[in-house]
């Protein structure tokens, strides 16, 4: 993983064009619950809520997966998860 280093601390567009590396971080996190909708067309999400955030930062996903071997699956309330953000 490239390590990030500015002269200032502060990545500038600049430092961004010239990495060859895009930046990312991966945080844990945990399945709270699952949502149905109320709308049959639509997806039920999962709520996720972020480890390691500065505060309390919950996501929803729809919840609707894939897996390495193509086969589709559905988040779980307490499930772990690692969640990449690019």
């Amino acid at each position: 993983m490239a390590k990030l280093e500015t002269h200032d601390g502060i990545l500038t567009a600049a430092d961004l064009a010239t990495m060859t590396e895009k930046p990312s971080v991966t945080l844990s996190g945990t399945v709270e619950m699952t949502i149905e909708s109320t709308i049959p067309s639509q997806p039920e999400t999962a709520q996720i809520a972020v480890g390691g955030a500065d505060h309390p930062y919950k996501i929803r996903i729809e919840n609707t997966l894939t897996d390495e071997n193509g086969e589709e699956f559905r988040l779980k309330p307490g499930a772990k998860v690692l969640i990449t953000v690019r």
